[in-house]
């Protein structure tokens, strides 16, 4: 990317070896947090964060991130 402390989608997916789809579920469920340029429609992600993300080993496996969603929508029943 541009900006050295900005990282794209397809970069952060690369660093943190998931596929695209994955970083947009990331996303959604707010374990890393989105960022935008003006004028742009792109979405960057913090290199910091990331980083933090992977150090921490918080990358979950699709299953338990399926679990996880599933427990929090049984939960707000």
């Amino acid at each position: 990317s541009d900006t050295p402390d900005l990282l794209t989608v397809i970069e952060t997916a690369n660093l943190l070896k998931v596929s695209v789809p994955t970083i947009y579920g990331y996303s959604h469920r707010k374990l890393l947090g989105k960022k935008r340029m003006k004028g742009c429609r792109k979405i960057f992600f913090s290199r910091q964060e990331v980083m933090k993300l992977l150090d921490e080993g918080r990358t979950k496996t699709n299953t338990e991130l399926e679990q996880e969603a599933n427990d929090h929508v049984a939960f707000k029943k």
